[in-house]
């Protein structure tokens, strides 16, 4: 075994590679040359006491185009590609981010003799985002301890949670207020209709706006998205998204103010996908912003590159900042969490940009 390494949450240690060879060949001895494992239509794996893989089924295999060789004594995390994985010497499960890992979670338990099922998110080095549903069962054999580890892609769950929010409750909702102030203005009594005439195109652009937002994510997750570039201008760019949210619901009951000691240049970048990322972010600061507060744009030039940067006075708990970017995690309820995902994903792997968040007092 392995000598005892720093850890913030699961053990770091790991069996020898001998005693990895001896695992899997337990196993190949218990299980055949694999028709049961490979019956299973999820990712199997078969872990042991360090949450080493010691045995896989085909479906994994082939889904990593690898062989068993390349995953032997790896750990989950390691395996599927997590960016927490390569933190820490030790590790999957050892950063402090694992400790909100659904997959590390129900291993730990499996590993106190309970079945755990749990929902994972992982946000891998190549920029994709996986969702998964993770079984983890106890197994004894032999004296020896093992945990029976599956996996399912539960992604299309996901979207059509979003989905389902977006078009039942954001949509349906704006909607119903084109709707309302039409019927207002067919109302024979109105002397002035342009009021009427204001809320229905600030609403039937909020409406075009939120299936642009989706169109966009998905075109991005599909890789068929292209980025284009224009010479643009810093206040020009937050002045848009200032004005654009400040005209929004939540804008409406709250401040959107652009620094005044902002950088004032021009750089290169994609207005649409740069708007979009401006824009999540904003609307973002706005939620967590109580009526009344203020949300901060601001610009500033840094070793050669721009920073935009959006501030409000909340702070995050720890918990909620270790899975901010991760899709579908979201403190809103079902159907959210694609707004900082999406940031992430259109700033790094398609602005050739880099996104991160500071929280804390009183700063915000």
């Amino acid at each position: 075994m392995s000598p005892p390494q720093a850890t913030e949450f699961a053990p770091a240690e790991r069996a020898a590679e001998a005693v990895l060879d001896s695992q899997r060949d337990f196993l190949e001895s218990l299980l055949g040359q694999g028709p049961l494992l490979d019956s299973v239509s999820e990712v199997l794996a078969i872990l042991n006491e360090h949450r080493q893989v010691v045995y896989c089924n085909r479906r994994l295999l082939e889904l990593l185009e690898t062989s068993l060789e390349d995953v032997l004594g790896k750990r989950p995390g390691e395996v599927l590609g997590c960016i927490h994985s390569d933190e820490s010497p030790g590790g999957c499960g050892t950063t402090e981010s694992c400790r909100e890992c659904g997959a590390v979670q129900a291993i730990l338990k499996a590993q106190t003799g309970q079945q755990a099922v749990k929902e994972c998110r992982i946000l891998t080095h190549s920029g994709s985002a996986l969702d998964l549903r993770v079984w983890a069962t106890p197994m004894m054999s032999d004296g020896r301890e093992f945990t029976v580890f599956a996996a399912a892609d539960i992604s299309h769950e996901k979207r059509r949670e979003a989905l389902e929010r977006i078009f039942f409750h954001d949509i349906l909702n704006t909607a119903g207020n084109v709707f309302s102030a039409s019927q207002l203005l067919q109302a024979r009594d109105v002397e002035d209709p342009g009021p009427i005439l204001d809320i229905i195109e600030k609403a039937s652009g909020q409406l075009v706006d939120e299936i642009q937002s989706h169109r966009l994510l998905l075109s991005a997750e599909s890789g068929t998205l292209e980025a284009g570039a224009e010479t643009l201008s810093t206040l020009n760019v937050m002045g848009k998204v200032k004005l654009q949210y400040e005209n929004s619901t939540l804008g409406q009951s709250r401040s959107i103010t652009i620094d005044p000691d902002s950088s004032s240049a021009t750089f290169q970048s994609d207005p649409v996908l740069l708007a979009r990322v401006l824009g999540n972010l904003v609307k973002n600061a706005l939620e967590a912003t109580e009526k009344g507060g203020r949300v901060t744009l601001a610009s500033r030039p840094q070793e050669g590159a721009m920073v935009f940067s959006v501030n409000n006075p909340a702070v995050m708990d720890r918990s909620t900042q270790l899975q901010v970017f991760q899709r579908s995690f979201s403190t809103k309820g079902p159907g959210r969490g694609i707004g900082t995902f999406s940031v992430k994903l259109l700033t790094e792997q398609y602005l050739g940009g880099e996104v991160w968040f500071e929280s804390g007092g009183p700063e915000g």
